[in-house]
């Protein structure tokens, strides 16, 4: 600013971001994340998911996939690795957890992440893993559902939400990790207990009932409310990260190409970061990203807000 020799074009951005190595923006992109929320993550609650880029996708060559950590708690983005596909998710995950500080922080990830080696390097690094079990680990999985079947709770604990004519009860119960059943809790490093959630949805209209139950693996001893409210907001990646991007700045839609589609995800981001730790004011926080997004672009005051102050805690 001022840009006194006017603003860039649009295709001296797309050049600009097609040559800018990819790991230096990362880094960029991770010092911000940790300027606005701090340098450790304790005590947060680290979403970890996969996106592809459809649009990108169909322009490029090959698949652009991209495995991002979300911060639940802050609703910020702290960082992110490409991949060639969904099946890679598995090795980046590990590129991804070893550039954050997560000591005492408590990273979820969906069942294609529960692998041994991703358990012990969070459990080396002093965090908490909260890792889903399915089919894909199909010993622990039938040993969980087993000890779940057999044993009794050591805490439980219930909510019940209404909306859009459904009422949706979730009962969470942890259970310890008894080795005398999960006899594969040996290869899972720091595992303490096991948790099962069962989601009762019922339509007010019919009356009709669905139960979804799923269930983790955890190595901390957490009660059972902290869990229901982590396995709740694992979800918080979906939809305050993934579908703004898709929504609020049309990130399926881009056709930009290869390094250029993956420093611009890392630009949308980043621009997410931007919109959600500035305060503008008690009236407009309630407004849309895409309203906060004008404002903040139009206004020298809130980008100095940005640039000077620390994020704000949901």
């Amino acid at each position: 600013m001022p840009f006194t020799n006017g603003i860039p074009s649009h295709d001296t951005y797309n050049r600009f971001f097609s040559i800018l190595p990819e790991e230096e923006f990362e880094k960029a992109f991770i010092s911000f994340a940790e300027y606005l929320i701090g340098d450790s993550l304790e005590g947060k609650l680290i979403n970890l998911d996969g996106k592809q880029m459809r649009g990108a996708t169909k322009a490029s060559d090959g698949i652009i996939h991209i495995v991002a950590a979300w911060c639940a708690d802050c609703k910020l983005s702290l960082g992110q690795v490409s991949v060639d596909d969904k099946s890679n998710e598995i090795t980046a995950i590990p590129l991804l957890l070893n550039k954050l500080n997560i000591k005492k922080a408590e990273v979820s990830i969906d069942a294609l992440g529960t692998q041994t080696e991703i358990a012990k390097l969070i459990n080396d690094k002093q965090g908490f893993y909260l890792l889903a079990v399915k089919d894909n680990q199909k010993s622990l999985n039938d040993e969980v559902k087993e000890l779940c079947c057999n044993y009794k709770p050591i805490d439980v604990d219930n909510e019940i939400d209404s909306y859009s004519g459904k009422v949706i009860q979730r009962k969470c119960e942890v259970f310890k990790a008894n080795p005398k059943v999960i006899t594969t809790s040996s290869r899972w490093a720091g595992l303490k207990q096991v948790i099962k959630v069962t989601c009762t949805t019922t339509n007010k209209a019919s009356g009709e009932t669905a139960e979804d139950i799923r269930y983790y693996i955890v190595n901390s001893k957490f009660d059972a409310a902290h869990y229901l409210a982590s396995t709740k907001n694992h979800w918080s990646i979906e939809n305050d990260c993934h579908w703004q991007l898709d929504i609020s700045f049309n990130e399926d839609e881009t056709r930009k190409t290869k390094n250029s589609a993956k420093n611009f995800s890392r630009l949308l981001r980043f621009a997410l970061n931007c919109v959600r730790s500035v305060d503008f004011g008690e009236k407009r926080n309630k407004s849309s990203v895409k309203s906060r997004c004008f404002a903040l672009a139009n206004s020298k005051d809130l980008l100095m807000k940005l640039l000077y102050n620390k994020a704000i805690e949901k």
